[in-house]
């Protein structure tokens, strides 16, 4: 039995349809440009709540305050950066920030220092001075990179992001964020 015509045609409507759609929701990497943490107001409006454990306090205050509005200030702006990091460490670590969040890279960083996390922010220095030592001086100078300056694949460089996810902690990370909060 033959399959009619009518029904091959509606299956190649289909799929081209669906790859039309799937093509417009593709965003190329390289066209986002690094997002500079020190351009975001400082101001903040709402608090997390500091009674709960702080990732979850991090956690929930993201869902119900921040998601809308995560480029509001730096600290609801961080509270952003620690839910995709969360979803970065449960994969494979701090690498995967850089290989599929490269715009997020420079914030990242700004927010380690913001946060007053010193290990952390050194290690992360030497990660960056490796990859690209002419872009990091830019960002010690508080100057925005050219896009995906940070990103590369050289495999000499893989037992930094090592050392890095050692120390890394993102318990002490939204600590450090939500005691921020009620520090100013």
């Amino acid at each position: 039995m033959k399959t009619p015509l009518v029904f091959k045609l509606i299956l190649l409507l289909v799929l081209a349809w669906r790859l039309i759609i799937s093509n417009r929701k593709t965003i190329k990497p390289s066209e986002k440009g690094y997002l500079n943490l020190l351009e975001l107001p400082v101001d903040q409006l709402l608090r997390p709540i500091i009674e709960i454990e702080p990732k979850e306090a991090v956690k929930r205050f993201y869902r119900e305050s921040v998601r809308e509005n995560s480029k509001v200030s730096q600290l609801y702006f961080i509270c952003f950066l620690a839910e995709k990091l969360q979803k970065h460490y449960n994969k494979r670590g701090i690498f995967r920030l850089f290989w599929y969040d490269q715009y997020l890279v420079l914030s990242f960083y700004q927010s380690l220092k913001l946060l007053n996390l010193e290990k952390e922010t050194f290690l992360f220095e030497k990660i960056l001075t490796n990859l690209n030592p002419e872009s990091f001086i830019k960002v010690s100078n508080n100057e925005t990179p050219e896009t995906n300056s940070f990103l590369t694949t050289n495999s000499e460089f893989d037992i930094l992001f090592v050392d890095f996810d050692k120390i890394f902690d993102m318990d002490k990370y939204c600590k450090a964020l939500v005691n921020q909060f009620y520090a100013n």
